[in-house]
Formats: structure tokens, C-alpha cells, sequence
């Protein structure tokens, strides 16, 4: 929540310094904003972006059982594009639709099992390393408030709400496994050691989560119809999406690696065609000269 928090007040830092700023540079002229200039009416949109991925906590029910943990997780950015459809009620309000198809990101996890005997001596010490890919598709309605035009520019806040469909294909894993022997008599002194490692795989799962985002951003009218956006946005993908089950070549079966909550911060650059053009102000009346005949 606090991450959340520190967002949200982050992006309304950039929009009061941006309205701010738009506000100073009008001084000795306009001093309130205008709207935005696009009519009521339907628009496309389409964009690209570049998302900074974070995945919660790995977990699964036999690693927690044996009284082990993963001690090491990572996962890569990824890029995403976006289309979608969407309508303007006035000036300020304006919903759409989109559709959000995002790059694979790597998921890498290391986990680790010490079983101890009864004198509290290391019997075996497990290391697994896993590797996989997760893919997602964000469909989302998306509300923005437009604040106000400063000589084009428009300053704006955004909420979404929609489901993500997470992927995790192509997992596969290595086990190494250390098993200690000890004397049977005092000191109990270690005497030899057998390595083992086997190898193991996952096959693709996919899981639908709700998905949510908050974000702000800056959009440029460069005419009637085009206008031209950079945004930051943070999304929530949701949690529990997971692995199915882990065969080992060693002969064993394991439960599947369930993901925490996945989230990302995305910077983005996009634009917004409007269909119905803006109102003119009408033409002024010239008035016609008047001739007189003497």
C-alpha cells in the first residue's frame, strides 16, 4: 500500500508542477486554462512503452513443507504496444478501450532445502535454479479527466480497470543436491559426500487475473484530429498466476511455483485520432460599404 501511496503522490507532484508551470508562462495573458479543443465524439488510439516489471514473492507448497525457500528471485523489463477505441463526452471526460500486448519477461528463482539429522548436522542441502518466461495481454477501460489547455498542452490523470491474461511457458530448472555422511560414533565427524543433479520442466500455464492501473500525462494537440501523449502508469497485472506441475527427471513430481503479485511502472508515448472535428468559431462579418449618389 505504502508503494502505492508513494505513486499516487508522485504522479500529482508532475501534475501540479506542470499546471504550474503552464500557468507562470501565461502570465500577462490567459490566466485560466481552456478545453481541451477536441469536440465530442469517438476516437482510435494506439501506443508504445517501456515497463519496468517487479514480481511478489515466489512460493510453493512442497518447497514449504520440506522447511525450505527461495533466497533468490529476478525478473526482466519488457516493451508493449496498445490499441484501442474510444469516446469524449466534453472537454474533460473522456473513456476508451484497449487492448495491450506486452513482451515476454524473464523470471528467474533459486530455492534451497537443508534437511538436518537428528544431532543437527546437515544431512542434504538441495539448490533448484529455475528459468521461465512470462507473457501477458492487458484488456482495460481506461477513464481520463483532461485538466486544462495551456497552448495545446493538456495535462491529464488517469484510472483502469481490466484483466490480464499472465503466461508462464518454457520453465526449466536444475538440481543440485548434496548429501552429507557422518560416523555413527562421537565426534560424528563428516566422511564423504554424494552430489547428484537432475534437471526438470514445466508446461505453459495460463491464468487470468483482474488488472488495475493509476496513471498522469501530457498530451499535444497537433491539430484538429491528432493529438500526441507521454504518460507514466503504474499496473497492477494481479497475483497467483503459476507454473503447472514440475516433472524432475530424477522421477519425482513437484507442485507448481505460484508468482505474487506482479506489477510495473511503464513510461509511455502514444496518440489519439478524433473523428469529429472541433467547433469553429464562425467566420466574422465584414461589413459591406456604403455608397452614396449625389
Amino acid at each position: 500500500m505504502n508503494k502505492i501511496l508513494n505513486i499516487v503522490s508522485g504522479i500529482s507532484l508532475v501534475i501540479i508542477s506542470t499546471t504550474s508551470a503552464m500557468a507562470q508562462d501565461l502570465r500577462g495573458g490567459l490566466t485560466d486554462p481552456v478545453g481541451s479543443g477536441e469536440a465530442s465524439g469517438w476516437y482510435i488510439r494506439g501506443g508504445v512503452g517501456l515497463n519496468a516489471m517487479s514480481a511478489g514473492g515466489l512460493s510453493q507448497p512442497d518447497l514449504a513443507a520440506n522447511g525450505g525457500s527461495f533466497i533468490d528471485q529476478s525478473v526482466t523489463n519488457t516493451a508493449s504496444i496498445d490499441l484501442g477505441v474510444g469516446y469524449r463526452f466534453n472537454s474533460k471526460l473522456r473513456v476508451d478501450a484497449t487492448w495491450e500486448l506486452r513482451t515476454g519477461a524473464n523470471l528467474k528463482a533459486v530455492d534451497n532445502v537443508r534437511i538436518l539429522n537428528g544431532r543437527g548436522q546437515t544431512a542434504a542441502d538441495i539448490y533448484s535454479s529455475y528459468d521461465a518466461n512470462i507473457h501477458s495481454q492487458v484488456a482495460l477501460v481506461n477513464a481520463y479527466y483532461d485538466i486544462g489547455t495551456w497552448h495545446g498542452f493538456t495535462p491529464f490523470v488517469g484510472a483502469s480497470l481490466g484483466v490480464a491474461r499472465n503466461t508462464i511457458s518454457g520453465l526449466s530448472g536444475v538440481n543440485n543436491s548434496t548429501i552429507n555422511i557422518y560416523d555413527n560414533v562421537a565426534p560424528y565427524n563428516l566422511t564423504s559426500q554424494i552430489n547428484e543433479t537432475s534437471s526438470s520442466y514445466s508446461h505453459t500455464k495460463t491464468r487470468y487475473n483482474l488488472a488495475w492501473g493509476l496513471s498522469a500525462g501530457l498530451g499535444y494537440a497537433v491539430n484538429e484530429n491528432l493529438t500526441l501523449e507521454a504518460s507514466g502508469r503504474y499496473l497492477n497485472l494481479g497475483n497467483g498466476a503459476s507454473t503447472s506441475l514440475i516433472n524432475c527427471t530424477c522421477g519425482s513430481t513437484g507442485q507448481p511455483i505460484k508468482v505474487g503479485a506482479m506489477e510495473s511502472i511503464d513510461m509511455r508515448l502514444g496518440m489519439r485520432w478524433n473523428f469529429s472535428d472541433a467547433p469553429k468559431a464562425a467566420p466574422m462579418a465584414i461589413p459591406r460599404p456604403v455608397s452614396t449618389k449625389f
